[in-house]
């Protein structure tokens, strides 16, 4: 039951980081008839995904109420979804600063809900971290599917809370999750760029990040792509 309440809080999370890309773009383009503002608008969001993810994580790590903290952000997330979609043609740039506010949470929506399965499966690790990996693929999947559809039937900024909602749910069944506080030697040990430091003496897990990161370019393009093409249409017709 502890796993099965894990995996849909991440999916819940997931799905939605994974859709607001796509409501974003859609939104921006029907209030402002300019894909460059849903571009930035979802820059906002996605540059602080890589840039604040080191510090995150060692916070997550340092804090000793884990659930407190993974919950806030959860629900911070999904506010700053919703409170988008009244900022979006309005107030560009504070919809900007609030994105920009949610992507600083993320990583622990992405990989640091992940690095909680060590202690929340401890006797099925293996199996935990295969389901867990198939939430990303899900997400990435439906989330979009799940924005673009909702902005056609009621608009995007419905969209957007509704995403938001998602989110909100995952942070309830976080709630129950039976995690504690870091050992103080553990808290000790976490330094915020160490992992960098990996990264440079080990070639080979830094080239195969720099690989991967090169490989998602195309898919992180993709839907904003795609929405902005599917717009166009719509517009000249």
């Amino acid at each position: 039951m502890t796993l099965a309440r894990y995996l849909t809080a991440a999916v819940c999370g997931r799905l939605a980081d994974e859709g607001a890309r796509v409501a974003i773009v859609l939104l921006a383009l029907e209030r402002t008839r300019d894909a460059a503002v849903g571009g930035l608008l979802v820059a906002a969001l996605m540059v602080p995904h890589v840039l604040a993810a080191p510090l995150v994580g060692a916070a997550a790590d340092r804090v000793r109420r884990r659930r407190l903290l993974y919950a806030t952000a959860f629900i911070w997330y999904g506010v700053s979804l919703a409170l988008t979609s009244t900022l979006v043609g309005r107030w560009p740039w504070l919809a900007a600063l609030v994105l920009a506010g949610a992507g600083c949470v993320s990583p622990l929506l992405l990989g640091g809900l992940s690095s909680l399965l060590g202690e929340l499966a401890p006797d099925n690790r293996t199996r935990a971290f295969s389901l867990d990996a198939g939430t990303y693929g899900t997400a990435g999947i439906v989330g979009p599917a799940v924005a673009a559809v909702l902005a056609g039937w009621a608009g995007a900024s419905w969209a957007l809370i509704t995403l938001g909602g998602f989110v909100v749910v995952g942070a309830a069944l976080f709630l129950t999750l039976p995690l504690r506080g870091p050992s103080r030697s553990r808290a000790r040990r976490v330094r915020p760029m160490a992992g960098f430091v990996v990264f440079l003496r080990r070639r080979r897990l830094a080239a195969v990040t720099v690989a991967s990161t090169l490989q998602l370019l195309g898919f992180g393009a993709m839907p904003l792509a795609a929405a902005s093409i599917a717009a166009s249409g719509i517009v000249r017709r």
